[in-house]
């Protein structure tokens, strides 16, 4: 599963990046949302796959994980009130 692997590996960027006091920029682009719709079964400790209406929204709670996980290492390395985090998507 692509979608955890990610998020993770963007977690584990911004603990990293936070040891520095230099600036840094993160792209992170997720997979969720796209076809095939095919959630994950948990992340995060969050139970996803089959707890919405549809697959397709399934993947949308998924995002919103992944997302929650990034503030929250934010806001645990004590950098995210000096953070600018822009959202944007093409679908979903």
């Amino acid at each position: 599963e692509i979608g955890p692997l990610l998020a993770n590996k963007a977690v584990n960027f911004i603990a990293d990046k936070a040891k520095s006091d230099k600036p840094f920029f993160m792209y992170y682009c997720s997979q969720a949302v796209h076809t095939p719709h095919m959630a994950s079964e948990e992340l995060n400790g969050v139970k996803i796959a089959g707890t919405t209406p549809s697959r397709h929204m399934d993947m949308i709670k998924e995002l919103d994980v992944q997302v929650g996980m990034m503030v929250e290492e934010l806001k645990k390395q004590g950098i995210y009130e000096n953070t600018v985090f822009i959202f944007t998507s093409d679908n979903g």
